[in-house]
């Protein structure tokens, strides 16, 4: 792991959305999307954005 990490590498799964595409799914939703629109416009699940969603709060 200390390998690893002098290599610049960090653990776990990489995000579903970049940091823009989060802010732009976010803006959606304060549009009045819902959360399953939304996902389907990002061809991601519901519970992403809704994760995303809490995450901001």
């Amino acid at each position: 792991m200390a390998h690893a990490r002098s290599q610049g590498r960090t653990g776990g799964r990489p995000p579903k959305l970049t940091t823009d595409q989060q802010q732009a799914a976010l803006n959606l939703l304060a549009e009045g999307k819902s959360e399953s629109q939304v996902a389907k416009i990002f061809n991601v699940s519901r519970p992403t954005i809704a994760r995303l969603k809490q995450n901001q709060k």
